[in-house]
């Protein structure tokens, strides 16, 4: 996969994050997930604060590998979100809530391994 360079980057624009979308969605596929763009950068266009990423398997599919792990290789290190603390309430959809802290800014990434109820 080709790395993005986006070092520069001081807030995430919907045209940085198709171009990660569409970067990442080759290996989100050969996993059986799909990604979904939200937040900030969907509703405005633009967010100062982070990227939103919702990932969730094809219907009845069964996953092949777990994200989290492929995720980590591309941005290190994953920390959870804190619920409340971070503005996102208690969602029982998804089983994975993190926060990447990467040179392009902060991704905030939401996994559900049966899809969203």
């Amino acid at each position: 996969m080709a790395v993005i360079d986006m070092t520069q980057q001081t807030e995430w624009s919907l045209g940085a994050a198709l171009e990660l979308i569409r970067a990442i969605q080759p290996e989100l596929h050969a996993r059986k997930y799909h990604v979904a763009l939200g937040g900030g950068v969907l509703n405005k266009g633009v967010s100062y604060k982070d990227l939103d990423l919702y990932m969730f398997p094809f219907n009845g599919a069964e996953t092949i590998d777990p994200l989290l792990p492929y995720l980590e290789s591309l941005w290190g290190a994953a920390a959870d979100i804190g619920s409340d603390r971070e503005g996102y309430p208690p969602d029982i959809n998804f089983q994975v809530r993190v926060k990447f802290h990467t040179g392009q800014g902060r991704i905030d990434v939401f996994i559900t391994k049966n899809g969203v109820r």
